[in-house]
């Protein structure tokens, strides 16, 4: 650390001059530089002589005035000047009154400056370490949710064919048995209904696992998207009739052929227009235009139903997320099929979104590009 020197004698002063590696200016009561070693000059750029202080120093906290720092005998104080190399290095300054004006001395180093070295050394040391354990935790939970996959592929699989069997010997049963009661032919349309719901969910289970596991598998082919979306939406409204409910389809411009996997793609329309049926009252209409929207298509679904709460717009597209436990007629949903529904979306380069206000209705939107990218 400088102390206040109390002379410098010719030899001291040549030195100081010459060779010491630490910069030395002289100023004048207005900060001006009157002298500077030439180490001084070798490091600073401009050329320090004649310029003010304030013009090549630049403090950390607060504006340096020489003659002030002099007078309170400050030390060490950090800033930067810009070096010949054109970058910045940090000097730390200490300030002392003469006769003539104030000495000005600058350390390159110090116990600051090596605390300094030590607090980044000890940060990205335990920078580097954190990230080996995120990456370490990331693979292990990447483990996981690979097992996860699987058990969800695996249980749904096998679940598939005992639901099966349990729907088409209710089926047989409600056809076959004339004796049976009201109550009985009740409590089999409850067991069929359940077993429907219970295969739908499997259906998505299996679908999700295979996404989740990176093999959406699209087969892409091009076909007349126009023709495709009536054939859906027709399908559609032979279910919407049971709660007199009208499907609209409106194609407001040419739309050419589209490369995209038919099967899939049925999958998102069916499962829009399935919530858009589940959650609208009865004698509504639901409306599905389509048209250009630069280089992709876009098909909107837009219904008259409950609408999305606010806080669940942002979760809708989340896995197991349910904008409410049941349809207007006790429909219920499993969670899966808008995400699902992304998934495949986003498969073919596309989006997806939706605009909702809650007991006015919402409209999903989804996009598919008019050339497909490999």
């Amino acid at each position: 650390m400088l102390m206040r020197p109390k002379s410098v004698d010719n030899v001291s002063a040549r030195f100081l001059n010459d060779f010491a590696e630490m910069i030395y200016l002289r100023l004048d009561n207005s900060g001006r530089i009157l002298e500077a070693n030439n180490f001084a000059k070798a490091t600073l750029q401009p050329d320090p002589l004649g310029l003010n202080f304030s013009e090549i120093f630049v403090a950390f906290t607060q504006t340096i005035d020489p003659l002030q720092a002099a007078q309170n005998e400050m030390t060490h104080v950090p800033a930067s000047v810009n070096t010949c190399a054109d970058l910045p290095r940090t000097f730390f300054f200490s300030f002392f009154k003469v006769t003539e004006g104030v000495d000005v001395y600058g350390e390159a180093s110090g116990t600051e400056v090596l605390t300094l070295q030590k607090t980044l050394i000890e940060t990205n040391n335990e920078l580097s370490n954190m990230t080996r354990q995120l990456q370490k935790n990331n693979s292990e939970l990447q483990k996981l949710n690979d097992i996860k996959n699987q058990f969800l592929g695996m249980a749904a699989h096998d679940l598939r064919n005992p639901i099966g069997a349990i729907i088409a010997y209710s089926d047989f049963v409600m056809d076959e048995a004339k004796s049976l009661t009201d109550e009985q032919k009740e409590f089999l349309s409850i067991i069929k209904n359940s077993s429907n719901y219970m295969l739908k969910l499997l259906d998505d289970l299996l679908d999700f696992s295979k996404i989740e596991a990176g093999k959406l598998g699209l087969d892409l082919s091009r076909c007349d998207y126009v023709n495709f979306v009536k054939r859906v939406v027709k399908l559609n409204s032979a279910i919407a009739a049971k709660k007199h409910i009208q499907i609209i389809l409106n194609v407001h411009e040419v739309i050419p052929e589209l490369d995209f996997d038919s099967i899939k793609i049925e999958q998102v329309l069916n499962n829009i227009l399935s919530n858009a049926l589940k959650y609208s009252l009865r004698n509504t209409t639901i409306v599905v235009n389509m048209f250009m929207s630069g280089d992709f298509v876009t098909v909107e679904v837009r219904d008259q139903g409950v609408g999305i709460p606010k806080d669940k717009i942002d979760l809708i597209f989340q896995p197991f997320t349910r904008v409410s436990k049941q349809g207007t007629e006790g429909e219920r949903s499993t969670g899966l099929g808008l995400a699902i529904v992304r998934r495949i979306v986003l498969g073919h380069r596309g989006r997806i979104w939706v605009e909702s206000s809650e007991g006015e209705g919402s409209t999903f939107y989804f996009t598919l590009p008019v050339v497909a990218k490999e």
